[in-house]
């Protein structure tokens, strides 16, 4: 089917550019054309094939702007898709913020502006993306990618809200158990050093008397544990995409 939906596109290009090379320069045909060529680059990024995409969706966008118009808010979502798939981040984000600037409810781009500002460790802007989105359309993955955004801040309690809320609506989400698992072991470390302080040893011998055992003092030079990078995700079907490297 591909193949031949393809094919199909194929042809309709040729015979618009053949239209438009003998003097058929009407605005019609060229949104006939940038329409053709729209389709085909949302084909060629539905198979991986984003460089080859990019190329495409910027075919259309120049079409259009020679007219005076421009590409659907959807397809320049995806063309920074495209173009950040084939290794040009930069180029995405500008991608993005175009899109944002004419519908800032644009759920997916949030998602992805906010899982690209965690990646470049821009915790507050990653967290300002991801809440937008979760505030239009609450999504498990970005509840998770909030999460990981409160962890690599060493929010642990927030991050543990977080992690519960999504593993209730999910009880297999791996990412989030492996994430919990860490978030409750440093919130853990944290009441141990607390009660292990001289201050409160002071003041657990004033109410249990001096026999009483002193808490056990954390191990020196316990550090937290590195919450670990988000699970891949396909940004093309739910906005996010990958996370991966610590802070």
């Amino acid at each position: 089917a591909g193949t031949t939906q393809t094919s199909l596109l194929d042809g309709a290009e040729s015979d618009l550019r053949a239209a438009l090379a003998n003097g058929d320069e009407t605005l019609e045909a060229k949104r006939l054309l940038a329409a053709s060529l729209t389709q085909k680059a949302q084909l060629l990024l539905s198979s991986g094939q984003h460089e080859e995409a990019t190329q495409k969706f910027g075919e259309a966008e120049a079409m259009l702007d020679a007219s005076g118009e421009s590409l659907s808010v959807d397809a320049r979502y995806n063309f920074g898709i495209g173009l950040l798939n084939a290794g040009n981040p930069q180029r995405a984000r500008d991608m993005f913020e175009i899109v944002l600037a004419e519908n800032f409810d644009h759920v997916l781009t949030h998602r992805a502006l906010g899982v690209m500002s965690l990646q470049a460790n821009e915790l507050e802007e990653a967290e300002t993306h991801l809440e937008r989105a979760q505030s239009i359309v609450w999504h498990a993955d970005t509840e998770f990618q909030l999460a990981h955004v409160f962890a690599r801040r060493s929010m642990f309690h927030e991050s543990t809200q977080k992690l519960r809320a999504v593993l209730a609506k999910d009880p297999t989400h791996q990412a989030s158990i492996e994430l919990l698992a860490v978030c409750e072991s440093n919130l853990a470390l944290a009441a141990r050093r607390r009660i292990s302080s001289p201050r409160n040893r002071q003041v657990k011998k004033l109410f249990e008397g001096d026999a009483a055992p002193e808490a056990r003092p954390a191990t020196p030079g316990t550090q937290p544990a590195t919450p670990p990078s988000p699970a891949p995700h396909d940004v093309e079907e739910d906005g996010a995409v990958q996370a991966g490297g610590r802070a």
